[in-house]
């Protein structure tokens, strides 16, 4: 399988298992929390569950991803985007600074989601700043 093919399986199987947890986690529970991250933050059984299902979604488009890096136009970029997301969310919850954790999640997700699309596209790296030889 190519990989802008495996990209786009990851892209629709990410979605759905994103779907899916998000849909599990934003149902109300009454559960206690399993372990606390912060006085008002603390995941129950329930939300444990769609944790792991987000997780899975996201190593699955990872991994293409990943493997894919030398099509991306600037992968450290696209890295450094998605790791910036995930520490303003952790630094949200770990302080219980309210939904500053939308910020960090859209970020890391639209980072994934325009390089995947990217990468599914066939669109190669551009050079710019290059010109093309003359004959």
């Amino acid at each position: 399988m190519n990989i802008q093919r495996a990209v786009l399986r990851g892209l629709v199987l990410w979605l759905i298992f994103s779907l899916a947890g998000i849909g599990i986690v934003a149902v109300p529970d009454n559960g206690g929390a399993v372990f606390r991250l912060s006085q008002g933050h603390g995941p129950s059984p329930w939300d444990l569950l769609g944790i792991a299902i987000l997780l899975l979604g996201w190593v699955l488009i990872l991994v293409p991803l990943f493997r894919a890096r030398a099509l991306l136009p600037v992968p450290g970029l696209v890295l450094g985007g998605f790791l910036a997301g995930l520490a303003i969310v952790m630094w949200s919850v770990l302080s219980d600074t309210g939904t500053w954790w939308v910020l960090g999640a859209s970020l890391s997700a639209g980072i994934q989601l325009a390089a995947a699309i990217s990468v599914a596209a066939g669109r190669r790296p551009s050079r710019r700043g290059v010109r093309p030889k003359r004959e």
